[in-house]
């Protein structure tokens, strides 16, 4: 599982100090070179829930099985993260919901 939320360095935003092009790099190299089951976890925000439609052409191109991780945490004190505006990506409620994609 390699948790990766977007499709270029704004994926750092929340994932602090991650290098998303190593991170895309290591996830394609994994399901291209292994018999392992890849999954992209992929946590929407305002940031880059436009670029959902990218990310799973690149995961049906590397044969990766895209995870939405809906988050219900965006009301919690101290997170500076916007939402995404499509109320059907992320969850309500204090817990996580995951929606497989492809």
């Amino acid at each position: 599982v390699f948790g990766i939320d977007g499709i270029d360095e704004k994926s750092a935003l929340h994932r602090i100090n991650q290098n998303t092009s190593q991170a895309l790099d290591a996830m394609k190299y994994v399901a291209g070179n292994t018999n392992d089951e890849v999954v992209w976890q992929y946590i929407p925000f305002g940031y880059n829930e436009d670029d959902i439609p990218a990310a799973i052409d690149i995961a049906n191109q590397h044969n990766i099985k895209l995870m939405i991780l809906k988050s219900g945490r965006f009301h919690e004190e101290g997170n500076i993260l916007e939402p995404p505006k499509d109320k059907n990506l992320y969850n309500v409620y204090d817990f996580a919901k995951r929606e497989y994609i492809n």
